[in-house]
C-alpha cells in the first residue's frame, strides 16, 4: 500500500509486532517468509493490484504461507487468492484520490488492531475538523508557492504527508516532493 504503510506502521506496532512492506518491492526482493507464526495481510484497494496478487501468490503458492485480503471489493482476484478477507464495503471510487479508500483502509487496520482503545464513533468529527483546516488554507498555501513543493511528517504523519504529495502529482500536476522532517538535513534545505 503506497501511502497506507507509514501511517499503519507507527500506529499498529504500538500494539502488534508487525513488519510492513510495499507489495511491489517484496516481489523483487522475494525474501524468506515465516510460515510457522505469521500470517500476512495484503491491503489492495480495487482487491486486482498486480503486485499485491504476485505478493500473495508467493507467500501463499510458493512458500506455504497464510495471507489474509483487505480490499473493496467482493469477488475480486485478491479473495481467490487469500484464505480469508476483510471487504471495506465503501462503494466504487469516482475519483483518482482514492481518498475514501484510503480512510476507509486505514480505520480497517486499526480495528485490526483489537486492543487498542480507539473511540471509532469520534473518527468522522475529527476527520471533518481537519479537512476544513485543510479546505481553508489550501488556496493559500498553493497561491504562494513558486515552484516545488516539500512536504513533510514524521511517525504517522509520514503517510499523511506522502498521500497529500501523491495527491498533488496526481490531482494538481503539482511538483511535490515527501521526506520526513529529520531528514530535512540531507538535501531538501540545501535545495
Amino acid at each position: 500500500f503506497p501511502s497506507h504503510d507509514k501511517v499503519v506502521r507507527a500506529f499498529l506496532e504500538k500494539y502488534k509486532t508487525i513488519h510492513v512492506e510495499l507489495a511491489s518491492d517484496f516481489v523483487l526482493r522475494r525474501p524468506i517468509v515465516e510460515t510457522e507464526s505469521t500470517v500476512y495481510i495484503i491491503v489492495s484497494q480495487s482487491g486486482e493490484t498486480r503486485d499485491c496478487i504476485a505478493a500473495c501468490e508467493y507467500i501463499s503458492d510458493e512458500c506455504n504461507g497464510v495471507c489474509l485480503g483487505i480490499n473493496n471489493r467482493p469477488g475480486c482476484l485478491l479473495d481467490s487468492k487469500t484464505l480469508a478477507g476483510m471487504h471495506l464495503n465503501i462503494g466504487i471510487e469516482r475519483s483518482v484520490p482514492a481518498t475514501k479508500s484510503f480512510t476507509a483502509t486505514i480505520i480497517a487496520l486499526a480495528m485490526f488492531a483489537s486492543s487498542t482503545s480507539i473511540d471509532f464513533s469520534k473518527i468522522p468529527d475529527v476527520l471533518e475538523k481537519h479537512i476544513q483546516i485543510i479546505l481553508h488554507k489550501k488556496p493559500q498555501i498553493i497561491d504562494e508557492t513558486r515552484g516545488d513543493i516539500w512536504i513533510t511528517g514524521d511517525s504517522w504523519g509520514l503517510g499523511i504527508a506522502k498521500e497529500f504529495t501523491l495527491k498533488l502529482q496526481e490531482v494538481a500536476y503539482i511538483k511535490a516532493f515527501m521526506t520526513t522532517g529529520y531528514e530535512m538535513k540531507h538535501g531538501p534545505i540545501a535545495l
